[in-house]
């Protein structure tokens, strides 16, 4: 296959599907006085996530055949791991997403210093970010040079099924455009979600030549995908 469309979309706000996550316990405690600061990733007094709704499509193409007609290309998937630990349905396990993180890296052929960017999955909830953290800060360390983290979430909200494409999507323009993009409403950070975190604003003038966008799912299902603005580091 030298051509796919991948994505997703999701439009979840209907009273049903917010009833079910409501009773999972899952979603945030609105502040009445701030509804927009309710979604808090990694935050100290973060209480669950926010949903949303959105949709995001990329076109996946075959690198020969995109250079040799001359497309603007705007990334590319330089290697990627998956994982399924069936831990529980609703809360992950740090050692498989270890795992899928570590494969992906493996896939591409490069080492956790490599990476200069991760779009973590964060949801807000407080299990699922801890968690995540811990794998995270596993395979990439925590100092100042290891790579920035942040969860886009806390802006556009739990779009569901349209969640990876659309974080995956925003990796590929924070590369484009050299930015990292914000933790929005991190505050304080919760000492045991401690990353290199990028922060409430956007960092700019910050080159990006690989970057991982890490996704979560129901009963400990990983993914992540290496994305490089050059085809091969050599380039």
């Amino acid at each position: 296959m030298d051509v796919a469309v991948t994505g997703g979309a999701e439009a979840p706000l209907s009273a049903a599907l917010i009833a079910v996550f409501d009773g999972t316990r899952a979603l945030s405690k609105p502040r009445v006085d701030d509804p927009g600061h309710s979604c808090r990733p990694f935050s100290k007094d973060r209480s669950g996530l926010v949903l949303g709704e959105g949709a995001a499509f990329l076109v996946l193409e075959a690198a020969d055949l995109a250079e040799r007609r001359g497309a603007k290309i705007h990334g590319y998937v330089r290697g990627y791991g998956v994982s399924c630990d069936a831990y529980h349905i609703g809360m992950p396990e740090s050692a498989g997403q270890i795992e899928c993180l570590t494969t992906a890296l493996r896939d591409a052929g490069i080492e956790a210093e490599d990476v200069g960017y991760v779009n973590a999955h964060a949801t807000a909830t407080e299990g699922g970010d801890v968690i995540e953290a811990t794998a995270i800060r596993e395979v990439f360390g925590d100092g100042p040079a290891s790579a920035a983290v942040s969860s886009t979430k806390s802006v556009h909200g739990h779009l569901l099924g349209a969640a990876s494409a659309m974080e995956c999507l925003i990796t590929v323009v924070a590369m484009n455009e050299s930015l990292l993009p914000a933790s929005g409403n991190i505050g304080v950070v919760d000492e045991r979600c401690s990353l290199n975190h990028v922060g409430e604003l956007p960092r700019t003038d910050c080159r990006i030549d690989l970057a991982v966008s890490f996704s979560c799912g129901f009963g400990g299902t990983n993914a992540a995908l290496v994305l490089g603005t050059q085809r091969s580091l050599s380039v």
